[in-house]
């Protein structure tokens, strides 16, 4: 197994007033590759984000420490949970510095999908939305950091924030408002808990993260031969739910040998044909990091 090739793709979303919270790194040298989602504490124009250092979202906060622990890392022995704790508890010490408790207070973290390429193999880890796709020699497989269970909690808040939209009809600065404390609780009784039961991972400094991630190995002898590390925004959301996800995985074998803009294409054809979600204008942010490799 060898690392023919690591390149990143990142595209801005339609929303210019959008928080830019995604993020990517790719070091070659130490073989930690990764991309992540930042995600800010619930908030509305009445409760406006909690700012930190350089006027910073938690959301950003936490995915540009992410992608500096993760390029700066030069110790090749640490294998990838060693490094994915290192970043967590910086992130802990940036929320402690602002007096919040990761696990007790709503706070910013980021989604992740992390990859490590070893001698013998590579090493995976991922939470939230984001999610890995890879081909080796005993198939395909698309892997997410959502669970069934996950989805359909995410799907019942995009239908809240619809019945509110609807109801300040159409201002979604008032919808905003009027979701607020819905949001707010939602995190703080399914982050980094109840995993099975509507429960996700998200770094953002809990301890409990570790105990809720997905992660898993490909060995040498199987030959990998493509990884995608992808956010949220690269996929066409009604394609990512769990009885969609085979018919996911081929479509990502049959567009991983056409490139990024094949991929993007059908994604935006995909959302413009089944409608996006109510609370964004327009494509999301979308991350992706792609690692070719040859025997």
């Amino acid at each position: 197994m060898h690392l023919l090739s690591a390149t990143a793709f990142y595209r801005y979303p339609t929303d210019h007033t959008a928080h830019i919270e995604d993020g990517h790194f790719l070091n070659i040298c130490a073989g930690f590759f990764g991309v992540v989602d930042g995600v800010s504490a619930a908030y509305s124009p009445k409760h406006p984000p909690l700012r930190y250092s350089k006027g910073l979202t938690g959301g950003q906060v936490a995915a540009s420490i992410v992608c500096r622990v993760g390029s700066e890392a030069r110790d090749t022995a640490i294998d990838l949970e060693q490094l994915v704790l290192q970043m967590n508890t910086r992130i802990w010490l940036e929320h402690k510095n602002m007096g919040k408790m990761p696990g007790l207070d709503d706070v910013g973290g980021t989604g992740f999908a992390f990859c490590k390429v070893a001698k013998d193999g590579l090493e995976f880890i991922l939470g939230s939305d984001c999610a890995v796709f890879v081909i080796d020699d005993t198939g395909v497989r698309f892997v997410s950091g959502f669970d069934t269970a996950a989805q359909i909690v995410e799907f019942l808040e995009e239908k809240n924030f619809a019945r509110h939209l609807m109801e300040q009809g159409g201002n979604k600065e008032n919808a905003w408002d009027a979701h607020f404390t819905f949001c707010e609780k939602k995190r703080l009784k399914y982050i980094n808990k109840q995993i099975g039961s509507g429960g996700f991972a998200l770094l953002n400094g809990d301890h409990a993260v570790q105990n809720c991630w997905t992660n898993f190995r490909i060995a040498h002898s199987s030959h990998p031969r493509l990884v995608l590390l992808l956010t949220d925004g690269m996929l066409p959301l009604s394609w990512t739910a769990s009885d969609q996800r085979e018919k996911l995985t081929q479509k990502l074998l049959e567009l991983s040998t056409e490139g990024t803009q094949a991929l993007l294409d059908w994604r935006d054809s995909e959302t413009m044909r089944v409608g996006g979600s109510p609370h964004i204008n327009g494509w999301p942010e979308a991350t992706m990091v792609q690692l070719v490799f040859a025997e």
